[in-house]
């Protein structure tokens, strides 16, 4: 959305790291309460994988 503006100086791009890291932490924390809530938890596996597709296809544009 932003990758010119976040690419266009090294303060920027670490923003944009931070801003990445911020959105995998709060994805992974609601899958967890998620599965936690409905009595789905089965382990790290099924939190990780589920966040992985959530945020590759967000960082990826």
């Amino acid at each position: 959305m932003y990758r010119g503006k976040l690419a266009s100086s090294e303060l920027f791009t670490i923003l944009g790291g931070f801003i990445s890291s911020f959105l995998f932490l709060v994805s992974l924390t609601f899958i967890g309460n998620f599965q936690e809530a409905f009595g789905m938890r089965t382990g790290w596996g099924a939190e990780c994988i589920p966040s992985k597709f959530l945020v590759n296809p967000t960082s990826s544009t």
